[in-house]
Formats: structure tokens, C-alpha cells, sequence
């Protein structure tokens, strides 16, 4: 897991992600003036940049019955994890699952695998050289898809939410990202170069920062391996569970301030961190922190820098008002809509007619992002 996210094979992926993600976002100039869900429409685009950056050309999760599959899977889980009478009790996760992972299943027998990303074919070979069946595999795999999209897709969501939702802030990244990350080459073509905007536009990514601090409901959790005094006031016993309430901490007031309810992107500046990254629990906590937290940076950042510099986004009740949550989905620490969020989508005048795309630097594919 960690070469394939976090050394050369983050290259090759970041690359293949972003390719796939340039066409969804292209596609939105045909919804002017039209009406759509934009979570269902980010939902779909970055299940389909991902995915496909991992399990490659043949990847199963494109064919749009197995995406739905998979995500009746996701958004029934809660029911399913119970394992009594699954085809029955939960039958939408179940029937979703089991289609997914015989999606997979021809996958692995069509030779899918070996033209895929290094960590796909990396966790093909550990597994099918340990003994393992396909099919084993296969439900491995599924598993994996839920850590590859359920967070990110959300999290795609609240990065679009919060920044449409407050247009000084929207005014203020739209001018770092066109100074800093664009580029217009001679045939007229603007480039989102992901290295620049990562070093350049330290807005955007303390946006999206704040984001996961205020929306993300996160539990990292440890066994304890030996008794511990807490603060001199709080025994924990060794062989027990410990849950670590990732929003409680994002909310702290005597780590993040006074202001800790409201959503602040400055608090993540540089110059105002000194005493808190061990406090940020959206990516996990150190030493087990989200192997594929920069792919998932990259593209969330990626795509909000495309959007902001070529839509304007409405909601079409004409408020930004904060949706109802599904409270049947446990894979994902970001909450996401219970029902559409419909918006109006233009496209701005300042780049009308033109052709996009995004460069992706080789060694380049790292943020520099607080994590506990």
C-alpha cells in the first residue's frame, strides 16, 4: 500500500486520475443552465477517475450497474457489518456486494489486474502467491474500493460546498489559483499544473483543510497494549479498545480556539500551527494515517481548482442551505446528502471556449498536509 500511494506508483496514478477527471468537468458546460445534483454528479466523477486510476481499462467498477452496485454496497453497510440473515436483513448491501465482487472476479480472470496501477497488481500478487483464491481476492478488492472512494467523494462535495457557499473566499482562491497554477500554452489551452498549485496556493489547500476539520466525524482506533494514565486522571486498562472521536478534537476550543465552531481556512496557516497537527484527526493518527491521502488530496484539489475557475455554481432553492445526512453509510468519515442537492451550473465568461487539462509533476504528487 505504501510504495504504490506514496512513492513512483502515486506518479502514474495521479496521472491517469486526473485525465479521467478533465473529461467529467468538461462535460458540465453541456448542464448550463440545467438543473443536477451536484453530489450525485461528483459521487460519479471522482468513482470513475479513481477507479480507474487504480484497476486500470478493464477496471469493474465503469460499468454503471456495477458503480450502482457499489454503491448500494456503501450506503447500506451499517446493516450488512450486523451478518445475520444478510440477504435478507440487508439485502440492498448485500446483493450490491456480491455483485461487485463477481464484477471482480472476471476482472482477475480476464487478466484486468495486470494492466492496472502497481498497487492493484501488488495486492493481486501478494494475495494470489500466498494461496490465496480468487474469489478471496476478489472480496478483498471490494473492500478496497470502499477505501479508494468513500471518503473522497464526499469530501469532493464539502471542498465544492464551502467554497460556492462564501463568495469572498471563492473570489480569493479563483485569483491564486489563475496566478499561481495556470498556465496558457501557444495554442491557447489553460493547464492546472498540480505541482504549482501544491506549492503555490497555500489558500486552497488550508480550504481544503478546513473542510475535513469541520465536516469529518472520524474515530481512529488503537488497542491498548499497556495500562496508561491519561493526564494523571484516566486509567486505561491494557487489551482494551480505544476510540479517539476525530470531530470532538476538530472542535476543540482549547486547541483551535474560541472560533473552533466556525469554519476558519486561516487557522491552517503555517504561522498558526505550531501547537495542533497532532490534534487533526481527518486523515487518521500517526503512525496509522490514510496511505492514499495525497491521490485523494490531488484530486479533490484538482478538480475545485477547474471548477472555481470555470463555472459558477447556484442552488437552485437559491440559498446554500446545509442538507440532511444518510446515517446508513459507516465505511465514510465525511457525512454525505440523504437526498439530491440540486444546482444551476454557467460557465464563466472569462474562459469561455476554452480546451483544458492538467499537468501532473512526477515526485511532485506529495501535499504538505497537517495529519495527527
Amino acid at each position: 500500500m505504501h510504495p504504490a500511494l506514496l512513492g513512483p506508483g502515486l506518479d502514474v496514478a495521479n496521472r491517469n486520475m486526473v485525465n479521467n477527471l478533465s473529461k467529467s468537468v468538461d462535460e458540465l458546460a453541456s448542464f448550463s443552465g440545467k438543473s443536477f445534483d451536484l453530489y450525485a454528479w461528483a459521487k460519479h466523477a471522482i468513482t470513475i477517475a479513481s477507479t480507474d486510476a487504480v484497476w486500470g481499462p478493464k477496471n469493474p467498477i465503469k460499468d454503471p450497474e456495477n458503480e450502482a452496485a457499489f454503491w448500494d454496497f456503501d450506503s447500506h453497510l451499517r446493516l450488512l457489518v450486523f451478518n445475520i440473515f444478510p440477504s435478507i436483513i440487508a439485502r440492498k448491501a448485500y446483493l450490491g456486494r456480491e455483485k461487485v465482487v463477481s464484477a471482480f472476479v472476471r476482472y482477475y480472470n480476464e487478466g484486468g489486474q495486470h494492466e492496472a496501477s502497481e498497487l492493484a497488481q501488488a495486492r493481486w500478487r501478494v494475495q494470489h502467491e500466498s494461496g490465496a483464491a480468487t474469489e478471496d481476492i476478489a472480496r478483498m478488492e471490494t473492500a478496497t474500493v470502499l477505501g479508494v472512494v468513500s471518503n473522497t467523494t464526499p469530501s469532493s462535495f464539502w471542498m465544492l460546498y464551502d467554497v460556492y457557499s462564501r463568495p469572498a473566499l471563492l473570489s480569493q482562491l479563483r485569483d491564486e489559483v489563475r496566478e499561481h497554477a495556470l498556465k496558457k500554452n501557444e495554442s491557447g489551452e489553460m493547464t492546472i499544473d498540480l505541482a504549482a498549485m501544491r506549492d503555490n496556493c497555500p489558500n486552497l489547500l488550508a480550504t481544503f483543510q478546513e473542510v475535513l476539520r469541520t465536516h469529518s466525524n472520524s474515530a481512529p482506533t488503537r488497542f491498548v497494549t499497556d495500562d496508561v494514565v491519561l493526564n494523571e486522571k484516566f486509567l486505561l486498562k491494557k487489551g482494551r479498545v480505544l476510540l479517539m472521536p476525530g470531530m470532538n478534537m476538530n472542535y476543540e476550543p482549547s486547541i483551535w480556539g474560541d472560533d473552533s465552531q466556525k469554519f476558519n481556512p486561516t487557522r491552517f496557516k503555517k504561522e498558526t500551527l505550531k501547537q495542533r497537527p497532532t490534534s487533526f484527526m481527518s486523515f487518521g493518527a500517526s503512525p496509522s494515517l490514510c496511505p492514499g491521502r495525497h491521490f485523494a488530496s490531488g484530486e479533490i484539489l484538482g478538480m475545485a481548482a477547474m471548477m472555481i475557475l470555470r463555472y459558477d455554481i447556484t442552488p437552485a432553492s437559491g440559498k446554500w442551505t446545509m442538507p440532511k445526512f444518510w446515517k446508513g453509510a459507516i465505511a465514510a468519515s465525511m457525512p454525505f446528502p440523504a437526498e439530491p442537492f440540486n444546482v444551476t451550473i454557467t460557465p464563466r465568461d472569462e474562459f469561455a471556449n476554452t480546451t483544458w487539462s492538467y499537468k501532473s509533476t512526477d515526485g511532485k504528487g506529495k501535499f504538505p498536509l497537517i495529519t495527527g
